[in-house]
């Protein structure tokens, strides 16, 4: 995905390979935690993954709107998406895929969703 200009658009994009590397520089809990992980060689599991992006959607900057590049990418990460849009009161309004084959329009109508809240077209 294309970054955006912050002063064009006054919104965040928000990744979790950005995160991780950010949290393991900042040798956060949590980037410890998911640093033990990478250093074995295995993917980072799913709630700690979850847990990043819930503590990133938290930020200041990103209250302002966002943009997620590369998540979510499980069914479990799609629901707690949904958990986590909830409880800060937020939706979101369209998710593409790279492929542009599967499109997301969060808090409007639900015909034609799987589980997920994805659109299939």
């Amino acid at each position: 995905m294309e970054r955006f200009s912050r002063e064009k658009y006054p919104i965040s994009q928000i990744s979790p390979g950005d995160i991780l590397r950010k949290a393991l520089k900042e040798k956060s809990p949590l980037g410890r935690q998911a640093g033990s992980y990478m250093e074995r060689g295995e993917l980072v599991p799913d709630e700690l993954i979850i847990s990043l992006i819930r503590e990133r959607l938290g930020e200041k900057d990103s209250q302002s709107g966002f943009i997620l590049d590369g998540f979510p990418r499980t069914v479990e990460q799609a629901r707690a998406l949904d958990e986590t849009l909830k409880e800060i009161g937020s939706s979101i309004d369209f998710a593409e895929s790279g492929q542009g084959k599967r499109k997301a329009h969060y808090g409007h109508g639900k015909d034609n969703r799987d589980h997920s809240g994805l659109v299939n077209s």
